[in-house]
């Protein structure tokens, strides 16, 4: 036990002498503590690095995670923003179409009401159209339909509320038309199939109508008033030992895409 505490002592003493030894500024260290540190360092290099990684792997993930939900974000804005312009681009092009009614208004012969598509004949798409005007608003029977652009068709139905109308490319309309340049007279007829084309049939086989020539509304009939636009000529046939000369019309209204018309409050006989 004396041994023991006399060798405890001893070294106690001696790591007291060590350390104010070492505690001392010194220009140099002994050889073995540049071992001791070499060693160290040594040892702690690959766990410095190992510590390095793991940091910016858990840095690296965390900035995923916000990018994910800033890159959420935009999308989010992305898609409001879009349809937004989507919603711009219709509200554009529906005053577009509106303009040109109004600008129809105000050099039209007749009254006119403002009406919309709200519907097709399911048995016949491309006949007949549904608007949203109808007896009570003071719409009859025969009164015509049209664009800023030209002719659609006449009314041949009524509700209350509603009207249907019989447009131009349906083969059982027809409506009578002059050439504007040449003045020659014909009827103008739609195709079976409701082809987006018309036909006219002119009274004179010896008309001198060619294409790019433009086809009025006569008056003839007493249902749709004259001067009316109607469409182009494309092409002009003429059958050799035929009585007639036809020419292929390309109406200026857009049958398959009508949204809004007017209707011509014209007095009925």
């Amino acid at each position: 036990m004396n041994r023991k505490a006399v060798a405890s002592i001893l070294l106690v003493l001696f790591l007291f002498i060590l350390i104010g030894a070492t505690s001392q500024p010194r220009g140099t260290v002994t050889r073995m503590e540049t071992t001791v540190v070499d060693v160290f360092a040594v040892i702690q290099k690959p766990f410095a690095s190992l510590g390095g990684f793991f940091s910016r792997f858990m840095q690296q993930i965390s900035q995923l995670s916000t990018l994910k939900a800033d890159n959420d974000e935009m999308r989010a804005e992305l898609d409001m923003i879009r349809s937004e312009y989507l919603q711009l681009l219709e509200r554009e092009k529906e005053n577009e179409r509106l303009r040109e009614l109004l600008e129809y208004q105000k050099t039209a012969a007749y009254p006119t009401m403002a009406a919309a598509v709200v519907g097709r004949s399911a048995t016949h798409w491309y006949g007949t159209i549904v608007l949203n005007k109808g007896m009570d608003d003071g719409v009859k029977k025969d009164m015509p339909v049209i664009t800023g652009r030209g002719l659609v068709g006449r009314v041949i139905s009524t509700t209350d509320h509603t009207a249907t109308v019989l447009m131009l490319i349906d083969p059982e309309s027809g409506v009578g038309g002059y050439i504007q340049r040449t003045r020659d007279q014909g009827v103008v007829l739609g195709q079976p199939g409701g082809e987006n084309y018309l036909e006219m049939r002119l009274f004179s086989r010896e008309s001198e109508v060619r294409a790019g020539d433009v086809v009025l509304t006569s008056g003839l009939g007493e249902v749709y008033p004259k001067e009316i636009p109607v469409g182009t000529v494309q092409e002009v046939v003429r059958r050799e030992y035929g009585l007639t000369t036809y020419a292929i019309i390309e109406p200026y209204v857009d049958f398959d895409r009508l949204e809004e018309v007017l209707i011509l409050l014209v007095p009925m006989q």
